[in-house]
């Protein structure tokens, strides 16, 4: 821990340093600037070491910098001492995904769910060994989940299914990032597996479409090309060879390719592409495209005949 290069601030209360705003790290973090973020989130331990809301902000930070091993083994220390603080728990559970340690992750995940079952953030709702399960694949840049997800996700709790949640490092190749959830979805013995997934979600999911796990894949806003960028094959080459039932929803003003700019690639037999009115976020669809959606999410629904878990 670096030595406090700013004064605290006079008149200020000491619940008020753990605002992000009062040093900065929050502004940073929004700004994906995670080196100032530390810094900040540095000098605001200074002012409060015994901090733990500061504390697990910068061990997520530093999982975000890419030094794993700092933020695994703060978390640790800090679960020593706080051993069922929720929040804790999560972070770890986080940052053991990153390092590809999912057996462990889910662990941790399950001692949330019996610590509250209704807490969220949270990486799994329910059980993981669900015979129905959705693992949830979100955007580089939205945390675990948009908000469209998260509405969808909630449909899907409401049915019965289990929720499980795969963050990932953005930085990291897509083919790669393909292979980790592959060795993710080999926890699952074969059962079958939904994939909810949004934007660069949309990439990583397809690309591990043939693992004998999942059985279906349901996709927002698929990145097809850069806006204003030339096409770039490595995003799209493999969708001709997708078997599995793809369902891509797609707004008419996304900006990586609408849906009628999505039939130019090649797309495999089982694909089928739904036309919404919205951008690529998805947080102005109205009710009867939302309506037109979840029809289409129960026709999957439908042939998915895994018994719901007692």
């Amino acid at each position: 821990m670096r030595r406090c290069s700013r004064k605290r601030p006079k008149n200020l209360k000491t619940g008020q340093l753990l605002s992000p705003r009062i040093f900065g790290h929050g502004t940073c973090i929004h700004a994906q600037d995670f080196a100032a973020a530390l810094g900040y989130a540095e000098d605001a331990l200074c002012h409060l070491p015994g901090s733990v809301p500061l504390a697990i902000k910068r061990a997520a930070i530093l999982r975000q910098l890419g030094r794993l091993t700092e933020s695994q083994d703060t978390l640790r220390t800090l679960m020593d001492t706080h051993p069922k603080d929720l929040a804790i728990l999560h972070e770890l559970s986080i940052t053991l995904r990153f390092c590809d340690a999912f057996a462990e992750s889910l662990a941790i995940s399950a001692r949330m769910a019996e610590l509250d079952p209704s807490h969220r953030p949270a990486l799994l709702w329910g059980r993981f060994d669900n015979p129905r399960l959705v693992i949830v694949v979100g955007r580089a840049n939205s945390g675990l989940a948009s908000a469209a997800l998260t509405r969808l996700t909630s449909r899907f709790h409401q049915r019965g299914y289990s929720v499980c949640f795969f963050p990932y490092d953005p930085s990291h190749p897509n083919d790669a990032l393909a292979r980790s959830l592959a060795a993710f979805l080999d926890l699952r013995y074969g059962q079958p597996t939904l994939l909810l997934a949004h934007s660069k979600g949309a990439i990583i999911s397809t690309m591990a479409a043939g693992h004998e796990a999942v059985s279906a894949i349901i996709g927002l806003g698929y990145p097809f090309r850069q806006p204003r960028q030339p096409d770039e094959p490595e995003r799209t080459s493999h969708l001709c060879a997708v078997t599995k039932p793809l369902l891509v929803i797609q707004g008419t003003d996304d900006c990586y390719g609408n849906a009628e700019a999505a039939r130019r690639y090649p797309l495999s037999a089982s694909t089928r592409i739904v036309s919404v009115e919205s951008d690529h976020s998805y947080n102005r669809i109205t009710e009867s495209d939302y309506a037109r959606c979840a029809a289409e999410i129960e026709e999957i629904l439908a042939d998915d005949v895994s018994p719901v878990a007692a």
